[in-house]
This record gives structure tokens, C-alpha cells and sequence, in this order.
């Protein structure tokens, strides 16, 4: 058996200078994509450091740093799922 390396069980969140952003489409523009997707991945655990309030047009906030984490984190997790 080769030695496989097991994935790490979590990715520290890049935290160095974490940016605090405002709003669905401040957030989808720095990942260039549609709010629709940020929707998508707040169902499926991106953090939201503030949740806003629909109702009163109060948006959500996010950090940078935890979010590209999180990111990172579910990609690299796409990819040890798909290796033999």
C-alpha cells in the first residue's frame, strides 16, 4: 500500500489582515460570483459574522479570512473525496 497523506480535518482560517464585508454582493464580488451562489454556500456553512435582517435591509457581514477558508476547506475536501 502506498502511503497516502489523510486530509487535514480543518484548515485554519486565513485570518491575517481579514477584510470585513458587507452585503451578499460585496461578498460575491470578491469571489466573482452571483449572490445566488453565496446564498447557495451560506446553506452549505460559509460563516456569516453577522447576520443582517432581511426584513429591516439590514445586510449580513462576513470576514474575508474565515470565508476563503472555508472555501479552501471545502474544495480541498471535493478533491480527497474524488481520489481512490
Amino acid at each position: 500500500d502506498a502511503f497516502r497523506p489523510r486530509p487535514p480535518r480543518r484548515l485554519r482560517a486565513l485570518t491575517g489582515h481579514a477584510l470585513r464585508i458587507i452585503g451578499q454582493e460585496q461578498i460575491a464580488s470578491m469571489f466573482a460570483v452571483t449572490v445566488k451562489t453565496i446564498n447557495e454556500w451560506q446553506e452549505q456553512g460559509m460563516p456569516i459574522a453577522l447576520r443582517g435582517e432581511f426584513a429591516g435591509g439590514v445586510p449580513n457581514e462576513y470576514e474575508s479570512g474565515a470565508c476563503i477558508g472555508w472555501l479552501v476547506e471545502r474544495e480541498v475536501g471535493k478533491v480527497w473525496r474524488r481520489k481512490p
